[in-house]
């Protein structure tokens, strides 16, 4: 195609997710320009062909410089677009030698990461140098990019995608037909056990259990962070005797 391209990269599920507002607003602005999306686990894949339908999805090529090299000659990206923190440096390089710009979206990089990447700031800062916008999360992640070499006027703190277009108002029509489907009531309180990993769904179960004594209305909603431990959770549930019902199952009442 001869269209402008951003080529927008996604881990895995919560970065997919995260570049659906970015996605509308680059379509809002510049309607003649195309996105693609590159992730890199199957669950992340599956949600993009799922959720952007009308877009190029597929996996991001290893980082081998003869792989990133074709790929990029064949995107002619404008723009790469990084969720969060993944760059990798020959991909990069492809990308700015074919002309085109890099930026990091919500980024983060947490005390371990900024440890690891300490060790070996001289590259960290060569590859750093070669970004073109790094929008961070707060000014913590902000001071870290900068002491690792990033360019100080291209580091910008933008606050959190993820809080970008989420619904604020409990009483939306999405909501309340889950909290019927779910027959909670108006007086129920709802604990939210939101994107678990193990063990967590344990712990929740144990504090939710104890919590009952004093809040008999209250009801536990859990969800885990990865579709693959659904069966998981589903036999932890069963072996806490309470009752309880999948997401799936209340669509088909």
């Amino acid at each position: 195609s001869d269209k402008a391209c951003v080529w927008l990269h996604a881990v895995s599920v919560g970065e997919v997710n995260l570049l659906a507002m970015l996605i509308d607003e680059i379509a809002r602005r510049k309607p003649d320009w195309q996105c693609v999306v590159s992730t890199t686990t199957m669950t992340g894949m599956a949600l993009a062909k799922r959720k952007y339908p009308e877009l190029s999805v597929f996996y991001c090529p290893l980082d081998f410089s003869w792989a990133v090299r074709t790929a990029a000659r064949r995107i002619r990206p404008r723009a790469l677009v990084l969720a969060e923190l993944e760059l990798w440096p020959n991909l990069v390089k492809a990308v700015r030698e074919s002309g085109g710009r890099v930026a990091v979206i919500n980024g983060r990089l947490s005390e371990h990461s900024f440890r690891g990447y300490r060790r070996v700031r001289p590259l960290a800062k060569r590859l750093l140098g070669k970004v073109d916008v790094v929008a961070v999360q707060d000014e913590t992640y902000a001071e870290r990019f900068r002491r690792l070499g990033a360019r100080a006027e291209v580091v910008h703190v933008t606050g959190s995608m993820k809080y970008d277009g989420a619904e604020t108002d409990r009483g939306n029509p999405t909501t309340r037909r889950l909290a019927r489907l779910a027959g909670f009531a108006d007086e129920d309180v709802v604990f939210l056990a939101g994107s678990t990993q193990e063990p967590e769904e344990a712990y929740c179960l144990t504090a939710y259990q104890a919590l009952r004594r004093d809040w008999p209305r209250l009801r536990l909603v859990i969800v885990p962070r990865h579709p693959d431990r659904f069966e998981v959770v589903a036999r932890l549930l069963e072996e806490s005797d309470l009752v309880w019902q999948r997401r799936s199952q209340l669509e088909n009442q």
